[in-house]
């Protein structure tokens, strides 16, 4: 029910990001490793789950709000009709059980692991991260997910086209 409602198709999968929209989420360079990756012919949406942050507003160096910055991306790269924007949610869970990856872009995050990271793996999801905030006890690279090198939008995509590339046992 959760994949209708969010207009997914049964072939499509469906990647998810949580975490306030700001500039220390990387939202923005998770965007563009998106429109990078390489689908393999696979309908995919990308869904960022949070609401702004006053507080970032002006990290970002524009005089526009990191909102703003996120839809400019999204027309940048053409990925319109791929990537939505889902706001705030208290429906967490939900959203996990009907997603089939997880990407946590962060350029930092202070310790322990971001919740959400722990949530998507108690889910059983694929996990891409980042290494910004370490690894998780019993994580194996490769078997539970990806972690990438912070900030390497190449990377991210890379990693994004190797969950995609994989079965749904696989991924799994």
């Amino acid at each position: 029910k959760t994949r209708s409602e969010l207009g997914l198709y049964e072939n499509e999968l469906a990647i998810v990001n949580i975490g306030r929209l700001a500039v220390q989420k990387g939202q923005v360079q998770l965007i563009e490793a998106f429109a990078k990756a390489d689908l393999h012919k696979k309908k995919v949406k990308l869904f960022l789950i949070g609401g702004e942050s006053e507080v970032d507003l002006n990290l970002s160096g524009e005089d526009q709000p990191y909102t703003k910055l996120i839809q400019n991306e999204i027309e940048h790269w053409g990925v319109e009709g791929r990537v939505k924007l889902l706001g705030w949610r208290d429906d967490i869970k939900k959203l996990l059980d009907a997603a089939d990856m997880y990407v946590h872009s962060a350029f930092w995050e202070g310790p322990p692991l971001t919740i959400s990271i722990l949530e998507a793996l108690y889910a059983e999801l694929a996990v891409i991260m980042t290494d910004c905030a370490g690894e998780p006890d019993g994580f194996i690279d490769g078997v539970n997910g990806k972690i990438v090198k912070t900030g390497d939008i190449g990377a991210l995509s890379a990693a994004i086209s190797y969950i995609v590339s994989l079965t749904e046992t696989q991924r799994e």
